[in-house]
C-alpha cells in the first residue's frame, strides 16, 4: 500500500512540476509579447 501511494505522490509531483513549468513558460512568452508589442508602440511614437 504505501508503494501505491509513493509512486501516486511521484506522479502528482512531477505532474505538477510540469504545470508549473508550463506556467513559468507561458507567462515568459507573455512578457516576450509585451515587450515586443511596448517596443513597437514606442517606435511609432
Amino acid at each position: 500500500m504505501n508503494k501505491l501511494l509513493q509512486l501516486l505522490s511521484i506522479i502528482t509531483g512531477e505532474r505538477w512540476n510540469l504545470f508549473r513549468l508550463g506556467v513559468k513558460m507561458h507567462l515568459n512568452v507573455i512578457n516576450i509579447l509585451d515587450m515586443k508589442a511596448i517596443t513597437s508602440i514606442l517606435e511609432t511614437i
